[in-house]
């Protein structure tokens, strides 16, 4: 592999190299990526292995293999938040974040990003309105986190009514 296979497979294309210039949804994606590169560098890395072709299509299969784990994952923390939210809570979160794609460190956050969102100081949500939902943002697993923002990015842009998505992908509102 060339040096600069591996930065050239995670590179986005420059804006002018896009058709029509990117849309909204794919700017805020690319955003998104672009923050949280060092975690596709440091799997990438790790799993470039000497006996491995160190080529793109090298790159691209091992790719295809983490999101195909990624999904099992997902998968099953769908399964544990399932029944977890109301339709409410949901709206509330969507509202939130309102189509953006979150990475990682910001699945770590999302209570408190919630918090700031609605004007409430962290160290006060008990005595807010949305101390029940807060409370099981701050108890969700690192794969709950993950599953309940594909949730939120997949509900926010498939155009379908929330209820309907979440059942698509076996998560059932509370």
């Amino acid at each position: 592999m060339q040096n600069d296979t591996l930065e050239k497979f995670l590179d986005w294309p420059e804006p002018s190299e896009l058709s029509d210039g990117p849309s909204e949804c794919l700017f805020n994606l690319q955003e998104a990526v672009e923050r949280a590169t060092h975690h596709a560098q440091t799997y990438l890395f790790a799993h470039s292995f000497d006996q491995l072709e160190r080529t793109e299509e090298a790159m691209g299969a091992t790719v295809k293999l983490a999101v195909a784990r990624l999904e099992w994952l997902l998968d099953d923390a769908r399964q544990q938040i399932s029944g977890m939210f109301s339709q409410d809570e949901i709206l509330l979160l969507l509202n939130c974040y309102q189509g953006e794609f979150l990475t990682p460190d910001e699945c770590q956050r999302m209570a408190s990003t919630l918090c700031h969102d609605l004007g409430i100081e962290l160290e006060h949500y008990r005595e807010s309105g949305i101390s029940d939902l807060v409370d099981k943002l701050r108890t969700l697993t690192i794969p709950q986190r993950m599953a309940l923002a594909d949730a939120l990015e997949v509900s926010w842009h498939s155009g379908q009514p929330v209820k309907q998505t979440l059942a698509d992908m076996a998560i059932e509102l509370r």
